[in-house]
């Protein structure tokens, strides 16, 4: 007969809920360049107009950085509004 004791029962939990190593999946890094080449060429630019104002925003974070993409006239702003 087996006696069921407080270190038996939470190993066997711990057991249960750890995943197996084996089935853990490796992340894939995210190919960024690869995502710029194929992706929608709109979210591409949105994306990168972000980014330049993101860094932007670090370089002069006194002053308000936003993006601004103009379809119509074929132009991209990124303007620091004075805070």
């Amino acid at each position: 007969m087996t006696l069921l004791n407080r270190r038996s029962v939470l190993g066997g939990i711990a057991v249960l809920v750890a995943p197996p190593v084996a089935a853990q999946s490796e992340q894939v890094a995210f190919d960024l360049q690869n995502w710029i080449e194929t992706a929608d060429p709109q979210e591409v630019a949105s994306y990168l107009a972000e980014q330049l104002a993101a860094t932007m925003r670090r370089a002069n974070p006194g002053r308000s950085w936003r993006s601004v993409i103009e379809h119509e006239h074929s132009f991209v702003l990124i303007c620091g509004d004075p805070v």
